[in-house]
């Protein structure tokens, strides 16, 4: 699918209310995705135009970018997709993960070539930059809330949701990842991600200055502020 791409809209399944236990996996998956559609979408409007002396830093954000989806796919296939399989049945969400291999498997050769580019290893390219992301697949949207009000109570599901936080802020890179997620919002959805406001300090203030010339990149500015015109929903 050509970029640049449409936000997944964050209330896939009317009336969607983000506080209702059911409906907020779907809505909150759904955040998450926009936060990678800003991000490579930042990285198409950005491409044609990159000098040679901001090469270093945009190979940083698109590497950031990527990490971000690596980091967001490990949790969900090592914390949350089991415990929805444990009570949807085997198989119930193989197509996202399928999805999730595939398209692991687009992105390391363009993991690679960024890599280089980065260290001087080779050029940069701005065409094959913009080739590399109209190859890759869309997404696979199976996690309906009518599902898993079927077969969950508001208490497992809050429980799941606390496990798959958990897990993601044990390893989160948050010299990389945090501060990508942070410029790559949407405004739409300000609770996302939900992480306290003294952390959303300490990404701004403190743990993206590592990484400072990568971020202005971002489509949107620390205080979530677009820089970039918003995409439509699909």
């Amino acid at each position: 699918m050509p970029a640049p791409y449409p936000f997944v809209h964050a209330f896939l399944y009317p009336p969607g209310s983000y506080h209702e236990p059911c409906e907020h996996q779907a809505i909150n998956m759904a955040a998450a995705r926009n936060a990678f559609v800003q991000g490579i979408n930042a990285i198409v409007h950005h491409a044609p135009n990159i000098t040679l002396e901001k090469v270093n830093p945009f190979m940083t954000f698109c590497l950031a970018v990527f990490k971000s989806i690596h980091h967001h796919h490990a949790g969900e296939e090592a914390v949350f997709f089991p415990e929805i399989e444990a009570k949807l049945g085997k198989g119930a969400v193989s197509d996202n993960i399928d999805e999730h291999h595939l398209f692991v498997s687009q992105l390391a050769e363009f993991e690679d070539y960024l890599g280089r580019s980065k260290a001087g290893k080779g050029p940069y390219d701005a065409g094959v930059v913009l080739e590399k992301l109209n190859s890759f697949t869309d997404e696979v949207e199976t996690l309906d809330p009518a599902r898993l009000r079927a077969a969950f109570t508001a208490r497992e599901l809050k429980v799941i949701g606390d496990k798959v936080f958990k897990a993601a802020m044990s390893d989160v890179d948050y010299h990389i990842v945090m501060p990508l997620v942070m410029v790559s919002l949407n405004p739409a959805t300000p609770w996302f991600p939900p992480i306290p406001l003294p952390m959303r300090w300490a990404i701004r203030f403190y743990f993206s200055w590592k990484h400072a010339d990568a971020w202005e990149f971002g489509a949107v500015d620390f205080r979530g502020r677009p820089r970039l015109p918003l995409p439509a929903s699909k």
